[in-house]
Order: C-alpha cells, then sequence, then structure tokens
C-alpha cells in the first residue's frame, strides 16, 4: 500500500504568496485547530496526509515568525475535500478547506516554524 502526501500552501486570494497566508491555527490545549481553505492541490484528492502552512500569530506579526507547517491526516473531521480539476495525464489538483479541524500533534518536533 502507498501513502500518498500532499502540500497546502496556495490560497484563494494569496496564490502561491506566503506572506499573505490566511488559513490560522489556534493552539487550544494539545491540539492546533486549523480554519482556511487551501487550493491547486497536486493529488490533494487522493492523499492520506496534508502538510498545512498556517499563520499561529497575529497578523501584526511579521509572515516569516507567523508560519507554521501541520501534518493533517486527510480523513480528520473537518477536512474537507474539493472537486477534482485534471490539468494533465500524471497528477490531479484539487482545493480543501480546513474547518475547526484539529491537527496531529505528535510533540514540539511534529511542526515546523515558531509558535
Amino acid at each position: 500500500m502507498y501513502i500518498v502526501q500532499a502540500y497546502c500552501v496556495t490560497e484563494p486570494g494569496a496564490g502561491s504568496d506566503v506572506a499573505n497566508i490566511r488559513t490560522k491555527a489556534v493552539r487550544k490545549g494539545d491540539e492546533y485547530i486549523l480554519n482556511g481553505q487551501k487550493m491547486w492541490i497536486t493529488n490533494g484528492g487522493v492523499a492520506h496526509w496534508y502538510f498545512v502552512l498556517a499563520r499561529t500569530a497575529d497578523d501584526a506579526t511579521p509572515s516569516h515568525k507567523a508560519l507554521s507547517g501541520f501534518i493533517v491526516d486527510a480523513d480528520s473531521p473537518g477536512v474537507v475535500k474539493g472537486k477534482k480539476v485534471i490539468r494533465s495525464v500524471i497528477c490531479s489538483r484539487c482545493c480543501a478547506s480546513f474547518h475547526s479541524c484539529s491537527s496531529l500533534v505528535w510533540g514540539p518536533g511534529a511542526f515546523i516554524g515558531s509558535v
């Protein structure tokens, strides 16, 4: 069995400009709650896991200090996979939304960035 992962950075209104990412991750106990939308996710419709880049600080904090990466199980409650868009014969892309979605937190090394 293969495990498929997808990289979720691009957003509506921000594109691939990570400085303008609006997806938020708020700490609640031992978890982070993610809310936001991503788009143009290669193999997003078949992925088992997502790497999601989200803002973990307020909007006044510079982006290079405000963003963290999270590993999210694609079957988590709150993950909504969007419509598949075929762009070539070797990959498909789709959108995904994260609505009050809990990320997996496996300890201090489970995310990238400062929190």
